[in-house]
């Protein structure tokens, strides 16, 4: 991962303490999806909720596993196994 000057934290989207974003250099943005249920669910972010635009042509690469999500219906949406998190590259 790309690491900048700043030293500064993610920020909540939409005040929800499970979804964290963060700028990454001049031209990439990471968000993190955390899931504290007790099963796996489905996590997503709105396109507009972190400033991007393109309902469904925005790209992430999963961190983890390297796969690589395309926007639909203007968010981006993985499953998130239970107690784990997802953290996702757009850029």
């Amino acid at each position: 991962m790309s690491q900048d000057a700043r030293r500064t934290a993610g920020a909540p989207i939409g005040g929800d303490a499970n979804r964290f974003s963060r700028a990454l250099g001049s031209q990439g943005l990471v968000v993190s999806l955390t899931n504290d249920d007790s099963t796996a669910r489905e996590m997503s972010i709105q396109i507009d909720e972190v400033n991007l635009a393109g309902d469904d042509s925005v790209m992430a690469t999963d961190v983890w596993t390297g796969r690589r999500i395309r926007s639909s219906g203007g968010a981006l949406t993985v499953l998130v196994a239970s107690t784990d998190s997802a953290l996702l590259r757009i850029g």
